[in-house]
């Protein structure tokens, strides 16, 4: 369970997946995000990366249940050229507090609202080299 005793402080892997209907196609994002923690209040922001886009996530954590919102910068070179998107996310956390598991939901280009799976992984204090 994700109690005082375990923090979930540290560096995650954020995966989610996404349709684009522009591409006609489902596509997967990875972020390596840090992770902070002060009482209930969970905070994510993605680690600096080469042209990568980047991602916020704010949550409040509930026992194992960390509901909240997120906003993604886009990559300024990638296909969505720097457009800022955002929308809710709810996350289960393992009894393990090493992972957690959930859906985002948030609109799209076309103004459809759409929702897809997000998994968040912990990979220790600092991020893997790239």
């Amino acid at each position: 369970m994700a109690d005082a005793n375990n923090d979930l402080t540290g560096v995650w892997r954020s995966t989610y997946r996404y349709t684009s209907s522009g591409r006609d196609g489902e596509f997967t994002s990875e972020h390596f995000v840090r992770l902070k923690r002060q009482g209930t209040s969970i905070v994510l922001e993605s680690l600096p990366r080469d042209s990568r886009s980047y991602l916020l996530i704010r949550m409040s954590l509930q026992g194992n249940i960390a509901t909240g919102s997120w906003q993604e910068e886009t990559d300024p070179h990638g296909y969505y050229k720097g457009a800022v998107y955002h929308g809710a996310i709810q996350m289960i956390v393992h009894d393990d507090g090493k992972k957690m598991r959930g859906k985002w939901l948030g609109y799209s280009k076309d103004m459809k609202i759409n929702v897809g799976p997000w998994e968040l992984a912990y990979v220790g204090d600092t991020a893997p080299a790239h």
